[in-house]
């Protein structure tokens, strides 16, 4: 039984099927994406897989468009000959490509972060190259289908390649691995599965193809002659094909080089979802050329009466259900996505508009082979539109990129109109999509030849000299000059209406967002009071510290490979983080007396913390027990067991020493143990005293190897003011041995602008102050002893989404919002330097329910909210 195509109907179910499928298939698949891996590494693997795809629009060579016309004049044996030499030139052609690519994203750095990243390894440059080859073939392969009449082939590839991306990510996720090269290989793989099949399909389905004629054993042309002669009609394809597909394959690559890896992941996914609205009315216009490339001028203006309006109304009625639906749609994406992606969306749907009229005129002057006029115009509308983006892009981030994009469509209507408008005089326009009977005089018959599935009229004349239609039919009975004006003003009105509406909407949008609902309008009302009058530039100054903890505590494999460093880093610097802070503990790096220290862990975060351009704090922590006189029974408690003695001071000195011989200035803060107030980790009893000879015996050699260096005293627990007055009556009067003070202001469950009385309560040494700014008063301590003119560095403060130590949970939700208000309160004191959270990522010793990133790096609400503030202070 027959399966080829017949009518314009035919070949466009056949493309919405294929591409419905993929959409579905496709979102699917970033659905689990977004949800199960962070965001950094899936705007990596977008930038990747979106350049992947815009190269294999290059390296095509229009081969697939001119296979669309050549192919039904073939037999079955020279059509399987000419898709198999076509392949071959996009394979050539497709690899130097994507060699080029991997050169200048990789060794030369020359196109942005998230595709330096994107081929950081041997498997991700290998991945990138298949990527590029795989995306030209599977654009060659689905548009000789449609020169086959064998478009449903197509609804199988891409079933083949969407269906096994879903299992294939999700069993690599399962396994443990989520980053952007498992994503780059589940994309990349079945997509040449897919293409491997399809051709395999076409070669064995000889009962789908008309019996070959006794020449078809002659031989058949080289393929040097092959190439000759199809040279020049499949580079005139590409020429136009670049022009008319630039602007939506280059846009996402502008995003991925102009934006950070979070801000990609947030675009890509509104990219995705938009481009649902863009895909029915492009099809209705591939289907058209699909259908019309054979029929004479007369016929293909007829069809091209009836989908242009029927392709307006459906883009119309999908930009609209894409505004109304997108938020709620967005969050099977995730929370963060529903708020990041959704504004962005609104802002890129009407593109569709825009996009079917040029698309139905670009397969008007493909049918009339007008491919210099139709290039011409295409080009310059896709230098406006990338050009536009890229200001955005650059101006104003995701959402300027969205905005310049449109902005640069509607001027390159508006200066082209006049070309844009000629193909649309006198159109008989038409609702119904249905092949109808010719309206003028002396219908052609169909007649029958090598394509006989579609009709071919021996007396047309050639496309490149028919005339315009001369018949006057009641549709054409209209003033040709006049009549594309009502059309030109009823289209300029239909886009006009889609971005006003997409703007009213988002904006409706935007205010009505969920206020922020701590429930304390007092503290709120303080927050922004205090923040109305705060320095502007103490603000920007105010520097985010987030820690890396190179580590594991695993014993077969004790640090985190290079790799997972620089992943971590790269989620602090695109949180807004200006420093990174690590613990170097003396017994990971020299265990045994006599053995050299090891530092490879903190050359890995050295290294990915200047690639980033971020300061740097290492806190200096840690007795061996082989330095100890007299260790603890416990190794836990020897570690945390402080040295007291001269011998033991002496000893304490040569490891700070090496590490800051080591570090040699790439160390902004050098910190001095940690929460020496805390018996946990002031093993032999809280000694104020014993502190300050650890820091008197530790200045020296900071001020000798790191002169640039600011010292921080270890971070008290919580704002221990007597603890802090008791160092200060041991150190006594003279050159204080510390550059800041650090401090861990914990509130428990408190949010930052609480004034509980309650909170403060008395030890031994004097009181401690349960509240965030409680900090004030420790800094009001240093004051009263000389040292105002010094700074506090805020070196741990969060909170827990599970109960800990007496205190409520505190949910990600409502912790999203006391994290901007503790930042807006330290960043209007000068003497605070900086304020860390607590902590980045999940360790052995850093609880989940604490950290910014869960087990598997993706970020929390808390997260992201930091991601605002640190850009929107800016």
């Amino acid at each position: 039984m027959s399966t080829r195509d017949r009518g314009v109907l035919a070949p466009f179910r056949s493309l919405l099927g294929a591409q419905a499928l993929g959409t579905v298939l496709g979102l699917l698949f970033w659905v689990l994406v977004a949800r199960a891996v962070a965001a950094p590494e899936v705007g990596v693997a977008a930038a990747a897989i979106t350049t992947q795809t815009l190269l294999g629009l290059v390296v095509s060579l229009g081969l697939g468009t001119h296979l669309v016309a050549e192919l039904p004049a073939h037999p079955v044996a020279r059509q399987h000959q000419l898709l198999r030499r076509s392949l071959l030139a996009v394979a050539v052609v497709g690899g130097g490509a994507g060699l080029l690519l991997v050169l200048a994203a990789g060794p030369l750095g020359l196109l942005g972060e998230s595709l330096a990243a994107a081929v950081a390894g041997p498997l991700d440059a290998t991945v990138m190259v298949l990527g590029v080859v795989g995306a030209g073939w599977a654009l060659v392969v689905d548009e000789a289908t449609l020169g086959l009449r064998r478009s449903s082939l197509q609804v199988w590839r891409n079933l083949c390649a969407s269906g096994l991306r879903f299992p294939l990510v999700a069993a690599l996720l399962l396994l443990g691995s989520a980053d952007s090269t498992v994503l780059q290989l589940a994309w990349v793989a079945p997509l040449l599965l897919s293409v491997g099949l399809l051709v395999l399909v076409v070669h064995r389905g000889t009962d789908q193809a008309a019996p070959a004629p006794a020449t078809d054993s002659a031989p058949g042309p080289t393929l040097a002659e092959d190439v000759r002669r199809a040279a020049r009609p499949a580079l005139s394809h590409q020429g136009l094909n670049l022009a008319v597909a630039a602007a939506t394959q280059v846009v996402p690559v502008v995003a991925a080089v102009a934006l950070t890896p979070a801000d990609n992941a947030a675009f890509t996914i509104a990219w995705r979802v938009a481009t649902v609205a863009f895909l029915p009315p492009y099809l209705v216009a591939v289907a058209l050329y699909a259908h019309g490339s054979s029929l004479d001028t007369d016929a293909f203006r007829r069809t091209m009466g009836r989908t242009l309006p029927a392709a307006l109304l459906l883009g119309l009625g999908l930009c609209v259900g894409a505004v109304a639906l997108g938020r709620p749609g967005l969050l099977v994406f995730g929370e963060q996505y529903a708020e990041a992606s959704y504004l962005l969306l609104c802002l890129l749907v009407p593109a569709g508009t825009w996009m079917v009229v040029k698309d139905h005129l670009v397969a008007w002057w493909r049918a009339q082979r007008e491919f210099r006029l139709a290039t011409r115009l295409a080009a310059a509308s896709v230098l406006l539109e990338v050009g536009a983006a890229g200001v955005g892009a650059t101006v104003g981030g995701a959402r300027g990129l969205a905005l310049g994009w449109l902005g640069g469509m509607a001027l390159s209507a508006l200066l082209g109109w006049r070309w844009w408008s000629r193909p649309l005089v006198g159109l008989p326009w038409s609702l119904s999509l249905r092949d109808r009977a010719p309206v003028g005089p002396n219908p052609p018959e169909p007649t029958t030849g090598p394509a006989a599935d579609h009709t071919v009229l021996p007396t047309t004349p050639s496309p490149r000299t028919a005339p315009m239609p001369t018949h006057t039919s009641a549709l054409d009975r209209r003033d040709d000059r006049g009549a594309v004006r009502p059309v030109a003003a009823g289209l300029l009105a239909v886009l006009g209406v889609a971005v006003l509406g997409t703007a009213l909407v988002a904006g409706l949008g935007s205010l009505g967002a969920a206020p922020d609902s701590s429930g304390d309008d007092r503290a709120v009302g303080r927050v922004g009071a205090e923040v109305a009058q705060c320095d502007v530039e103490q603000r920007r100054e105010l520097l985010v510290d987030l820690g890396v903890q190179v580590a594991t505590g695993d014993p077969e494999q004790p640090l985190r490979s290079t790799r997972e460093v620089r992943r971590l880093v790269a989620r602090a610097a695109d949180a807004g983080a200006g420093v990174v802070s690590t613990d170097v503990g003396w017994p990971d790096v020299q265990p045994s007396r006599g053995t050299p220290p090891r530092w490879d862990g903190l050359d890995r975060l050295l290294q990915a913390a200047a690639a980033r351009d971020l300061r740097v704090r290492v806190q200096l922590t840690g007795m061996p027990s082989w330095a100890l006189d007299d260790p603890a029974a416990s190794p836990e408690a020897a570690r945390w067991q402080p040295p007291r003695s001269a011998a033991e001071l002496r000893r304490w000195q040569g490891f700070v020493r090496s590490a800051l011989r080591h570090l040699d200035g790439r160390a902004d803060f050098v910190e001095v143990w940690n929460e020496p107030d805390n018996p946990t980790y002031w093993s032999s009893g809280v000694d104020p005293a014993a502190f300050a000879r650890l820091l008197e015996a530790t200045a020296p050699v900071v001020r000798r190897w790191a002169p640039e260096a600011s010292l921080v005293t270890g971070g008290l627990a919580d704002n221990d003011l007597g603890y802090l007055e008791a160092l200060y009556a041991a150190l006594g009067p003279g050159e204080r041995p510390f550059d800041l003070v650090g401090v861990h202001p914990f509130t428990g469950s408190r949010r930052p602008a609480s004034e509980d009385p309650g909170a403060r309560y008395e030890t031994e040494l004097g009181a401690v102050d349960l509240t965030f700014t409680g900090y004030r008063d420790l800094h009001g301590v240093m004051t009263a002893n000389g040292d105002g003119d010094l700074g506090l560095y805020l070196g741990e403060f969060g909170y827990s989404t599970t109960a800990q130590d007496g205190y409520d949970a505190v949910p990600d939700e409502q912790r999203a919002r006391y994290l901007p208000q503790a930042l807006d309160l330290a960043a209007c004191d000068r003497f605070v330097t900086a304020v860390g959270w607590y902590y980045l990522h999940p360790t052995r010793w850093d609880d989940p329910a604490w950290t910014l990133l869960d087990e598997r790096l993706r970020p929390s609400l808390t997260y992201d909210a930091l991601v605002a503030w640190t850009r929107g202070r800016v």
